[in-house]
């Protein structure tokens, strides 16, 4: 994903909110079930680096923005009308980190 966002194939979901510093938004829409994973994973690496980079303590990194990730409606999924990503985002974040991260829809 890093090195498709990188070479201009595809597009970076990390969108920047002018009103909001306090909240990451990844916006997936368009993406398949396996781009959107990576972007997911990618990008939280990243902001966590990015985190941890300007803390003072190399021990403990403190995330203090929320994540807002829009999955879409799933209107162009293969299955119409039926949402793909945002079950697939929310298996993720629960069975994929450690410790399991929340979500609500």
């Amino acid at each position: 994903y890093a090195a498709g966002v990188s070479n201009g194939h595809l597009s970076w979901a990390v969108v920047q909110s002018v009103t909001d510093k306090k909240r990451l938004r990844l916006d997936l829409h368009g993406m398949s079930a396996a781009v959107a994973h990576s972007a997911v994973r990618v990008s939280l690496q990243k902001e966590i680096m990015e985190s941890s980079s300007q803390s003072s303590s190399d021990d403990n990194i403190t995330w203090d923005r929320d994540v807002m990730i829009i999955t879409g409606r799933g209107r162009r999924s293969g299955e119409r009308f039926r949402p793909v990503l945002r079950p697939e985002v929310q298996r993720m974040l629960t069975e994929e980190f450690y410790p399991p991260l929340g979500s609500s829809s």
